[in-house]
């Protein structure tokens, strides 16, 4: 009876260690300030974003969450959230909206697309590797330009021989669908738009234009039938964001630099901001106050290289490859044996040539004395 009560407790403490560990590894990967909401449905909120006051850096990162539908909305730009990096420092949101018009049925005249505040976009701007610009319609031609330089940013063109060639055209080429990349880092900008004044008039029949980003890895074919002029449509696209409105050099000098510890401070290629990334060998949320935590490569085998090399010993940012004494001694008898055998054909060589070097001189007539050995 003894031996089963002190089984079962050496069971209940091993449980109890293993729920702490696990509660403590669970709070370890935490990436809200502490006492923050976490998670908003199924969408992490990291900081510097928040729910509530005081678990955002500033208004442009505060967050809504609708309870009744477990959504998270970005309160500066309604926007819906589908997931936030850290690491990339992107924002992927679900309802941006798609720019439609309607044209002049008789002259189709060019028109102006005046800024919307959807196309200000400050510290959050349009990811150029994430997203693309695309036009759906009939003889259209479709430009941005930035607001400060006034420079020609991107652009295509869409024709079109009859109206139902958006439907029956499998990618967006340019007949009835045009598409094309986006410059890095722009955030403040003015759509324009042109008729293309083609041999067959189209825009009679096909007043409609829309005009929108949208992520790289969605598709728009003939499955996307934008057909109603007046009708609101949204696709998903990925924002680049960053923190602050000045450079790391400026920010640490104010001793306002967000970055926490084992990070590093880079600049925004743009006008806005900064970014904070940890340091090589660490993980987690730079922005916190507790910064990035070191990685323990040796609980990842595929972290280290330690497998055939010997014991692996976790250092902060890194690690190092303690070589045991069976590792070493695996070493060393290869090297032995190697030796040994040298030693034995060394020695197999020299008896050899001392036969053979005897054996010429015994033909001679002579002996060949090796040594001498003197007496007093």
């Amino acid at each position: 009876m003894v031996p089963k009560s002190r089984l079962l407790l050496h069971l209940m403490i091993v449980c109890i260690i293993s729920i702490f560990f696990q509660s403590h590894k669970t709070a370890a990967v935490s990436l809200a300030l502490d006492g923050c909401q976490e998670k908003c449905g199924n969408v992490e909120i990291p900081y510097p974003f928040g729910i509530k006051k005081g678990c955002y850096l500033d208004g442009q990162f505060e967050i809504i969450c609708d309870d009744s539908s477990n959504s998270a909305f970005l309160v500066d730009f309604k926007m819906k959230i589908e997931h936030i990096s850290i690491p990339h420092h992107h924002v992927r949101v679900s309802n941006f909206p798609v720019l439609n018009m309607t044209f002049n049925r008789s002259s189709g005249e060019s028109l102006r697309v005046k800024p919307t505040p959807e196309f200000n976009f400050r510290r959050f701007s349009l990811s150029h590797t994430k997203n693309k610009f695309v036009v759906v319609g009939c003889d259209l031609y479709a430009y941005i330009v930035d607001n400060t330089s006034k420079e020609f940013l991107t652009g295509c063109g869409s024709l079109c021989n009859r109206t139902d060639i958006v439907r029956s055209t499998s990618s967006c080429s340019g007949f009835g669908c045009c598409q094309s990349s986006l410059p890095k880092d722009f955030s403040i900008f003015t759509l324009w738009v042109n008729r293309i004044n083609t041999l067959k008039e189209s825009w009679p029949s096909d007043p409609c234009g829309f005009f929108f980003f949208v992520a790289t890895d969605i598709q728009i074919d003939h499955r996307h039938n934008f057909s109603a002029c007046n009708e609101r449509y949204y696709v998903p696209v990925v924002f680049n964001w960053t923190v602050g409105n000045t450079s790391c050099s400026n920010a640490k000098q104010k001793n306002d630099c967000r970055c926490g510890p084992n990070s590093n401070c880079y600049d925004n290629d743009g006008d806005w901001g900064y970014r904070c990334i940890c340091n090589p060998g660490y993980q987690g949320n730079p922005y916190l106050p507790k910064g990035c935590e070191d990685i323990d490569e040796c609980i990842k085998p595929n972290h280290n290289d330690c497998q055939e090399k010997g014991r692996c010993i976790n250092i902060p940012g890194s690690h190092y490859c303690q070589r045991s004494r069976g590792h070493i001694l695996a070493l060393f008898i290869p090297l032995g044996v190697g030796l040994a055998a040298g030693l034995l054909i060394l020695a197999a060589i020299t008896l050899w040539l001392f036969r053979k070097i005897k054996k010429m001189n015994e033909r001679k007539g002579c002996s060949v004395r090796l040594w001498t050995v003197k007496g007093n």
